[in-house]
């Protein structure tokens, strides 16, 4: 099939979805000064403009990618070959790549996972598809440049991620479906938030986590995987039109028998369980913060611990809200009822959207 315009695009993607759940595709267009002279911005943004139509596809600078990342790089060290462009997780390596070569790399490699062969590097007779088959770059040793050309240049996210503990398959697969089938895939933890939910669990050991706002059940899969034996999850979500997505996902998982999910509003249904909980993860309603927050501190051990998520709101914190704009009046108002309370400690840390760790004081 012949991609002619962005609704051929869309169309082949709709033949080839299947084949997409399973992998994460990185872009990697080169922005060293070479690559930049002979044209990549041009490439990079055909790229983008390409990936931007096709359903489940986020092109970003920088992160939270779930299928497809359009990613400038530093300088992968091939500059007379520019512009040069690695496609990931393939490691294809083109080279020369020119606008008009960037309809078929969709075509081909993102859609298909098959190679634009003409784009390889060739080195006498033999044809080189990798980086590490580039005689020029297989005999080198990268220190202090180890990450250039691997990672988006200008962003520290991206270094970070390259140097924390990796997603499981399971988590990636869940985070792909968000994005391809849930409205606000936005609200889903993501990696890092994921990995530092995970070692709050081990840190504070404890036996019953409440988790308001469960979502597509990304963070609550990240809190049972922290918990130790015979400990439990109870995850609630309000909105039952959710439940056909994220139920599969729990039960399916590895930490099934660690969590329990429940539909229903939690203001109502927690203090029915009678439970005492050690850790809550807070991440509903905005306008409802407060609220959980007083629900949660009445079932919370002496000691115990809630996390509020978003408590900075995309820095819409520090703007004057509208009248209309009720989550953020929200999130403004309980930040500052959190701050004078002296029944807990409390800290914010500039993770993501925000994440404000509270403790309650023995």
């Amino acid at each position: 099939m012949s991609i002619t315009s962005m609704e051929d695009l869309k169309n082949k993607q709709a033949e080839v979805k299947k084949n997409l759940d399973g992998y994460t595709c990185r872009v990697l267009v080169c922005s060293g000064t070479g690559c930049i002279a002979s044209g990549a911005q041009k490439i990079y943004e055909e790229m983008s403009r390409l990936c931007e139509g096709i359903e489940g596809v986020a092109v970003e600078m920088q992160k939270d990618v779930p299928h497809v990342g359009i990613v400038k790089t530093g300088c992968q060290g091939l500059c007379e070959l520019g512009p040069l462009m690695r496609i990931e997780p393939y490691d294809y390596q083109y080279v020369h790549v020119q606008p008009e070569d960037c309809k078929e790399i969709v075509e081909r490699t993102i859609l298909e996972g098959k190679p634009v062969e003409r784009l390889f590097y060739r080195d006498n007779n033999t044809v080189c598809p990798h980086p590490d088959d580039i005689p020029f770059l297989n005999q080198q040793t990268r220190i202090v440049l180890e990450n250039c050309g691997n990672i988006d240049a200008e962003s520290i996210d991206e270094y970070i991620l390259q140097h924390i503990d990796a997603e499981s398959d399971y988590l990636k697969a869940l985070y792909r479906d968000t994005h391809v089938k849930l409205l606000r895939p936005r609200m889903a933890s993501g990696h890092l938030q994921g990995r530092m939910l995970k070692m709050f669990v081990e840190m504070i050991r404890p036996r019953q986590i409440l988790e308001i706002g469960t979502y597509s059940g990304y963070s609550a899969l990240c809190l049972a995987e922290g918990l130790r034996e015979g400990g439990m999850l109870h995850t609630f979500e309000i909105n039952d039109e959710q439940e056909d997505f994220t139920r599969p996902w729990l039960e399916n998982s590895p930490f099934a028998d660690k969590i329990r999910f429940y539909i229903g509003d939690a203001l109502e249904l927690v203090p029915q369980l009678g439970i005492t909980f050690d850790l809550a993860f807070v991440d509903g309603d905005k306008r409802m913060y407060i609220d959980y927050y007083e629900m949660v501190l009445k079932h919370l051990s002496a000691g115990g611990y809630i996390i509020a998520d978003n408590t900075l709101w995309d820095g819409h914190v520090l703007e004057q809200p509208r009248s209309s704009d009720t989550q953020t009046i929200g999130i403004k108002a309980f930040n500052d009822f959190i701050a004078t309370d002296s029944r807990v400690e409390k800290v914010i840390l500039p993770l993501r959207d925000g994440l404000t760790i509270i403790r309650k004081k023995i």
